[in-house]
């Protein structure tokens, strides 16, 4: 970890539908990098960073696990507003993990 930055790893269990958030504080931006996502129905995912939409689609069961690799999205980097979420929605049930980094600039 360099200084003013945070990485690390969060665990989603979804139950069913329903969002789940990543909160940063008032000084820092969060970026994130991955998503590993298992299901056993098909399903919707969103994944947002304040009020902006960075991703959404639909996922197939049968293909799970699913990995979606992002290349540094957010609104790190001098963009973006500080303080903003990251906001995760699925449809169904699911276990989602997601790789990250919060920076303070």
């Amino acid at each position: 970890m360099t200084s003013g930055e945070q990485r690390g790893v969060q665990k989603f269990a979804f139950s069913g539908s329903g969002t789940q958030s990543i909160t940063v504080d008032a000084d820092q931006y969060i970026n994130f990098f991955q998503c590993d996502i298992s299901i056993g129905t098909d399903t919707t995912i969103e994944i947002k960073v304040g009020t902006i939409v960075l991703f959404t689609g639909s996922l197939i069961a049968n293909a799970s696990p699913i990995q979606l690799f992002f290349y540094d999205f957010g609104q790190g980097r001098g963009t973006g507003v500080k303080g903003d979420a990251l906001h995760l929605t699925m449809g169904e049930s699911s276990d989602v993990f997601i790789s990250y980094v919060k920076r303070k600039t």
